[in-house]
Parts: C-alpha cells; sequence; structure tokens
C-alpha cells in the first residue's frame, strides 16, 4: 500500500463491516448500536489525530534533509523578492512590499571566503525584498557541489572558481547559459604576524623562501576541493617550487582553516585570498602571486536545475548583482569580474 502525501490524509475506509448493525446481541440492538458509535468516535478521533501529525513538516524548515545540510552555525536572514518567471529572463525588481504571499525561502550555499559578503547582502535583501528568507550554507566550494550531485536542496550556489560549478554542467545538473560572475579576487602568502612555528628566527617573505630549510609547514586548502588549493599549487608549479614544497603542506578544508593555521603559528605560511587576509587578524601579507601564474579568480553563482525554489533563488541572484551588493564586495576587497 502507497504512503499518503506529505501534508494530506488517505481516507480511513469503511471502519466497520457493512453488516455490522444487522447483528443481534444478548443486551440488544440499542445498547449495541451504543458501543458501536462509541468506537466510531474513537476511531475517527484517533485517525484524525495521527493524520495531523503525519502533515507537520519534521522541522522547523520543512522538507527532508534540509537539517542534514545547514549546520547550526549557518545564518538567515529576513529578506523578500517578487519572483521572476522560471526560466524566463529576470523580471523587475518588486518594490517594498510586494513579496509572495506567506513567504518564501531559499538555500544558499556559499564560499566561505564570501560568508561576510553574503550576510550583509542578505540583510540589505531583507530591507527591499520583504516575502523571501535567505537561509545559507557556508563550506569549500567543492564540497557544496558535492552536495548538491547528492540532492541537497539547494537553490543558488556561489563558488569560489569555475572548476565546482563547471562540475555541475558535466554532470547534467546546471545550465551553462545559467551561470553568471559575481565578483574576482587574488591570491597572497600569508606569514603569521609573529614569529613562525621554527622559532623567532624564521619569517617568511617572498615565495622564494617557502623552497627554505627553514620552513617546516606551509598551509594550503586541499586541491581536491578548494579553489585557493587549485590556484595555489598553480602558483607554486608556475614558480617551480611544488617539488620542494609538496611534502611540507598542511591542506585545510577552507581558506579560514589556513588562516587560522597561520594566525596560531601552527605554520609558517599560507595560500590565500587577498581579501580574507585583509581582515584575519595575527598574518601579514608576505607577497602577491605573480600575474599569470594562475587562472582567473572568479565567483561564479548558478541556480541548479534540482533548485526546490528556482524563481526565487533568481530574484536574490539578480540583486547580489546589483550595485548595491558591488559597493559591499568592493568593501571588502573584491576585484570586478576579470
Amino acid at each position: 500500500m502507497e504512503d499518503a502525501a506529505p501534508g494530506t490524509c488517505r481516507p480511513a475506509g469503511p471502519l466497520l463491516p457493512r453488516h455490522a448493525g444487522r447483528r443481534r446481541r444478548r443486551w440488544g440492538a440499542s445498547r449495541a448500536a451504543r458501543i458501536l458509535a462509541g468506537l466510531v468516535l474513537v476511531l475517527v478521533l484517533v485517525g484524525l489525530g495521527g493524520c495531523g501529525r503525519e502533515g507537520l513538516p519534521r522541522d522547523g524548515h520543512g522538507g527532508p534533509g534540509a537539517g542534514a545540510l545547514v549546520p547550526a552555525s549557518s545564518r538567515e536572514e529576513p529578506a523578500g523578492s517578487h519572483a521572476s518567471p522560471q526560466g524566463g529572463p529576470p523580471g523587475p525588481p518588486a518594490g517594498p512590499g510586494e513579496g509572495p504571499p506567506g513567504g518564501t525561502e531559499i538555500l544558499v550555499a556559499a564560499a566561505a571566503s564570501l560568508q561576510e559578503v553574503m550576510e550583509e547582502a542578505a540583510a540589505a535583501f531583507g530591507r527591499v525584498r520583504p516575502g523571501i528568507r535567505v537561509r545559507f550554507h557556508f563550506g569549500s566550494s567543492g564540497a557544496l557541489a558535492a552536495q548538491v550531485e547528492a540532492g541537497a536542496p539547494v537553490d543558488l550556489l556561489v563558488a569560489a572558481g569555475r572548476p565546482p560549478v563547471d562540475r555541475l554542467i558535466r554532470a547534467g545538473l546546471a545550465a551553462p547559459g545559467d551561470v553568471r560572475v559575481l565578483a574576482g579576487n587574488r591570491l597572497v602568502l600569508v606569514a603569521p604576524a609573529g614569529p613562525g612555528p621554527a622559532g623567532p628566527g624564521t619569517r617568511v617573505r617572498s615565495w622564494a623562501d617557502l623552497a627554505g630549510d627553514q620552513v617546516r609547514r606551509v598551509a594550503l586548502g586541499d586541491p581536491a576541493h578548494v579553489p585557493a588549493g587549485q590556484y595555489g599549487r598553480q602558483v607554486l608549479e608556475h614558480l617551480g617550487l611544488w617539488p620542494a614544497v609538496a611534502s611540507r603542506l598542511v591542506l585545510d578544508q577552507d581558506v579560514r582553516q589556513v588562516l587560522h593555521h597561520v594566525a596560531a603559528g601552527a605554520a609558517d605560511a599560507g595560500i590565500v585570498y587577498a581579501t580574507d587576509a585583509a581582515t584575519a587578524p595575527g598574518v601579514r601579507v608576505v607577497a602577491e602571486a605573480p600575474p599569470g601564474s594562475h587562472d582567473p579568480i572568479v565567483y561564479p553563482l548558478v541556480i541548479p536545475r534540482s533548485a526546490p525554489q528556482p524563481q526565487a533563488a533568481r530574484v536574490f541572484a539578480d540583486f547580489l548583482l546589483g550595485p548595491e551588493v558591488w559597493a559591499i564586495l568592493d568593501e571588502h576587497g573584491f576585484a570586478p569580474p576579470p
């Protein structure tokens, strides 16, 4: 037997045999009728109560799997917008108060290096687009793309680098024509603001110093799924440093972890985005990646084909590409798209 659809009650069917009312018992038809009526009432109440509970969402966000994707540290910002038609060109911006009745929630998976920008953008979005609530999940772009491939209910992916988005396109989970670029960035080499892990005499001052005997550990985002790590490896290979540095690498899950290890003195140096280095305490910028030493750093965004709320996601994506969010990006040191 098939299960009832969530939020609906399946007809309970006959509660009693058809000929139950015709059967006589020693205590009389009238008493039997009263007992049967009481049983019917109890069964009806139990059936309604169970169905009512079955129709409720399992968690506050509704829908299976949402809690598994979004950790408790994920942020939510109220926001509103008028959704444009699915698959068509973006509609005109909605005015205040023109959000969809009852509200809509979208899940945005974004690179960890965009956390501050995304939270500020969502706050600005909420002031002018009531009706859409934005829920975030931050992490490494490769891991986020893998979650989309696994069926996570992501409405909008904002990645650091093209590879995670290209991965979804190859899998048929995103359309090439739907990819747009939010911003660009630069890659830098950072070192602890204080003494390195090998002592006060150890200070990395250039890319070439990474090959020196005094450098023991270099923090880098894991190139397997962290775009910053992929760019960093390109720089090291371009400079001929990869053979000397590869055995000293500490592979981290994202740029925030790289910065933490460098600031704590657990690594002599690290390779991160310029925007993250500019706001991170306990680190100093040593050098910038030479021009042409790595692929252009871009932050593409795309609405997966499996997005539960593609219309609302398109409205938020349009807002992210507007002048108000560019002012936020510029304030945080991001570069225009290359």
